[in-house]
């Protein structure tokens, strides 16, 4: 009953309508959009990348999904994971120096559109207040310490984060990122480390708890067995080796890095500084030059850039740079200036490089900035202002064997013997450090994989360097010695000229200062 009455109220209305505005024109079916193929393909792959959670993966992810949100309408599941793979893109890139503003603004829009995903509205300020790693001064920019309003947003972020964090690893790694960047208390790490043992197969999770400082090595390991191609995991133990001064193992985690990571200029520069210790300057120009055309206002590469010359002898091409740099603003002034007064003194123009030398002490206190003002003055014969300058160097850096050495020179001149020896003295300690810090360096070239011709090349520079270093430890030995002599120390200058006898260019010389000191007893 109920049903034929329904159907014959229906058919009134029909009919009614009918009535009013006559007969109905037959109609064609409405087209139905046939759903893509590739739409479930590409977003099926996307998933899975999500899951693995690398860079690259998340990279990867980010674009299929992109693909997908221009063929169909996003339902709120898909639209969901693009979600958490653009913020897990974004945390990853900025930790990877990579620059790319893309990720946050989609995670922002997807918000925007699917009002169901509000709950991620604070997960997406924590990506906001991360910053993009850098090496160095990258700008002139705003030096602002954000660390002061971010720590007074956390205490109230903290408690509900963590109820919602705790249950899910992406949510869990966004709250791991902002504790590993604004720590709080002690307890911070532990809670960390309390949720990635909730998760323990999740990579995206455990990477950034392996990356409480100063690095989990075994957890690196761990993530790198169980995907390969978990690149960061190769950034960050080269950065580490970087700072432990391996350098041949940090280029090797890099370049792998970087093959993989083009984009990221924190890369390039590191391995620009690489090859720069290393004092293969072409090659440490060439990847501050890539630096440069990853980021073009990058004044650490600009200045890294401009080094490069000057340790090639390219004073006149460096000095343009410098100017430049100084220019643009005040970030990097003082280490500009330093440089400029350094090409200008190996162009002989000294009266520029005091100039430049003097604006550099104003804004650096460090020794070498006095080491070099020192060597100038006594280039310009200003003696007393040359003792200054170098005495100051060593009160900033006691270990500054350059500065002990021209010391010893200038009160060898003043025949102030007894501060002449203990200068010289000084200064052969400072040398045999840099002969062990050379021989320590020729023994990681000898050891490592590299191309044997490569290898030579640097063994043959370092050996010429560590000669260099015990001839001048040799030569300030021999001038101690006689300075104490000359002082009347007989003691101490049988001492100093034995020590210089281990060198063929001072035996002989040794031998006779020996007998010499034998003779005034």
């Amino acid at each position: 009953m109920l049903k034929k009455l329904g159907f014959s109220a229906f058919g009134l209305v029909f009919l009614a309508a009918c009535a009013v505005r006559g007969p109905l024109s037959p109609t064609a079916i409405p087209a139905v959009s046939r759903p893509d193929p590739s739409a479930a393909l590409k977003t099926a792959e996307a998933g899975s990348l999500l899951e693995r959670g690398g860079y690259i993966h998340l990279r990867r992810a980010f674009e299929l999904y992109g693909e997908v949100d221009g063929l169909v309408r996003m339902d709120f599941w898909t639209a969901e994971k693009f979600l958490r793979t653009s913020l897990l893109l974004d945390v990853r890139a900025k930790d990877l120096g990579v620059f790319n503003d893309l990720y946050l603004k989609t995670a922002r829009r997807l918000i925007e559109a699917h009002p169901d995903l509000a709950p991620y509205g604070p997960y997406a300020d924590i990506a906001s207040v991360l910053e993009v790693k850098i090496a160095g001064v990258l700008d002139d920019g705003s030096d602002q310490d954000v660390r002061s309003s971010i720590v007074k947003d956390l205490a109230k972020w903290g408690e509900s984060f963590k109820a919602d964090a705790w249950r899910d690893p992406v949510l869990a790694s966004l709250v791991a990122a902002l504790r590993i960047a604004f720590p709080t208390s002690g307890r911070d790490y532990q809670d960390l480390r309390e949720a990635g043992d909730r998760f323990p197969k999740n990579l995206f999770l455990k990477f950034q708890i392996s990356s409480i400082p100063p690095g989990d090595l075994k957890l690196w390991e761990e993530i790198q067995n169980a995907d390969p191609e978990y690149y960061e995991v190769m950034a960050a133990r080269g950065e580490r080796a970087l700072a432990e001064k391996r350098l041949l193992s940090a280029e090797e985690d890099l370049l792998k890095a970087h093959g993989a990571v083009p984009e990221s200029p924190l890369l390039l520069i590191r391995l620009a500084s690489i090859y720069f210790a290393l004092e293969e300057y072409d090659q440490s120009l060439e990847f501050y030059q890539k630096t440069l055309r990853a980021r073009s206002e990058y004044k650490e590469a600009e200045l890294g850039r401009a080094i490069s010359l000057s340790c090639l002898g390219r004073a006149a091409e460096a000095i343009p740079i410098l100017e430049a740099l100084i220019a643009k603003g005040p970030a990097l002034r003082g280490e500009c200036y330093y440089w400029l007064a350094s090409n200008r003194r190996e162009l002989s123009d000294l009266a520029a490089a005091a100039e430049s030398i003097e604006t550099a002490k104003s804004l650096l206190r460090r020794s070498q900035v006095f080491t070099l003002s020192g060597l100038i003055a006594l280039e310009r014969s200003l003696i007393d202002q040359a003792e200054e300058d170098l005495k100051e160097a060593i009160r900033i850096n006691p270990l500054d064997e350059e500065a002990f050495f021209n010391l010893g020179k200038i009160y060898a001149q003043k025949m102030a013997w007894n501060e002449s020896g203990l200068n010289f003295m000084m200064a052969g300690y400072g040398y045999e450090r840099e002969e062990k810090e050379l021989e320590g360096i020729a023994a990681q070239i000898q050891e490592s994989s590299m191309a044997e011709e490569r290898k030579a090349k640097l063994l043959q520079r370092k050996k010429y360097q560590i000669e260099k270093a015990r001839l001048t430890k040799a030569t300030a030995y021999y001038n101690a010695a006689a300075g104490f002599y000359n002082a009347g120390d007989l003691t101490r200058a049988r001492v100093w000229a034995d020590k210089s006898a281990f060198h063929p260019f001072f035996t002989a010389k040794a031998k006779e200062f020996l007998i010499l000191i034998d003779n005034r007893k």
